[in-house]
């Protein structure tokens, strides 16, 4: 089999559609005709490894062919990096944290949906210490790592951030809020930033604005077509001041930041701020990323800024340090370049 593969891809471009439906075809013979003891988590992890190789023959093939790709992808930074992108199609590590009490069953698994339909260009992990919640995400294939450094309770940023890098490969890393949901936009927005000299010259934080949304249901989650004519329709453009996603590169300086905890108010303003001081390329990608925050009733998009128990403990941690900060410089409106779509319907990356 391996070397009927091999040959198949040998031969004229157009058989790559045929040995695509070949897959997809054993896919679901498997699933309706195998042994129904088989564990289903398995059958997918077979499908997902084969997917990947084959994603990689492929994609080999047109790298040999076509000099405009391979021309462009010679201004990528670092061969390591562009050798694992190859490799996997990984283009981001996505992580969160989230607890039963602050989240419901119906939020956490239409994330767990949403993200795992943007595999494999993005690996998500749910960093936990409850068991049933690692295995309900694992059930999605995510991957799902213990919290190990916590203040107040709450899960330290840096070491989720540094955990990830050294565990993972990819040209990029993020935290988001686990009530965030993402479109293709966000892959195509990545790309671009890839692509560009920015990512060359120096670290890269990636920062927007969410839209907030009622009423998000499984089917919004998981049809991206839909999920973006009901967040145009009834949708609202948050404040530029809440960040809910940070996608860096692995330079960026994650070992010099203060241990803030997230679900706490200051470490997204802070970060844009440091970031600049530090001459990190900033980039506000909210006219380009649709990310829709699952807003469970009105008034429940400033959770942070009204948590009970040590709600300002970012705010008094980064005072002892720096004294005085700038957040009105920290917001989406602080990054110094910009993401739009161009007359070509194309992401452009556009200095402020």
């Amino acid at each position: 089999m391996p070397g009927l593969m091999a040959e198949i891809v040998q031969n004229d471009n157009k058989h790559k559609n045929i040995l695509v439906l070949c897959f997809l075809c054993l896919g679901v013979y498997v699933y309706l005709y195998g042994n129904v003891s088989v564990n289903l988590e398995k059958i997918e992890h077979i499908q997902r490894s084969a997917l990947r190789q084959l994603s990689h023959v492929l994609h080999r093939r047109e790298d040999g062919n076509d000099t405009a790709t391979a021309s462009r992808r010679s201004e990528w930074k670092g061969a390591s990096a562009l050798q694992e992108w190859d490799a996997s199609r990984r283009l981001l590590t996505v992580f969160t944290s989230w607890s039963k009490s602050g989240t419901t069953a119906l939020l956490r698994n239409n994330t767990a949906l949403n993200w795992r339909k943007l595999w494999p260009c993005l690996h998500p992990v749910l960093f936990t210490n409850d068991t049933e919640l690692a295995r309900n995400v694992q059930k999605h294939g995510w991957d799902s790592l213990p919290i190990l450094h916590t203040e107040v309770n709450m899960p330290v940023l840096k070491h989720m951030y540094l955990t990830a890098m050294k565990l993972y490969r990819s040209p990029l890393y993020a935290f988001v809020n686990g009530d965030i949901l993402f479109t293709q936009s966000l892959v195509e927005t990545l790309m671009k930033i890839l692509q560009s000299e920015l990512y060359n010259r120096s670290a890269v934080l990636v920062v927007g604005r969410r839209t907030n949304l009622l009423n998000v249901t499984r089917m919004l989650a998981t049809n991206e077509v839909v999920l973006t004519r009901e967040a145009i329709k009834r949708g609202e453009l948050f404040t530029p001041w809440g960040i809910d996603y940070f996608i860096t590169s692995r330079s960026f300086p994650w070992g010099d930041m203060p241990d803030m905890v997230i679900g706490r108010i200051a470490y997204d303003n802070f970060l844009v701020v440091e970031a600049n001081k530090r001459n990190v390329t900033t980039i506000d990608a909210t006219k380009t990323v649709l990310a829709v925050h699952q807003t469970m009733t009105k008034g429940s998009e400033y959770k942070s800024h009204s948590q009970p128990h040590n709600s300002d403990f970012n705010l008094k941690l980064l005072a002892k340090i720096y004294k005085k900060i700038n957040y009105a410089a920290g917001t989406t409106n602080g990054a110094c370049y910009f993401t739009k779509y161009d007359n070509k319907s194309e992401v452009s990356i556009v200095r402020r």
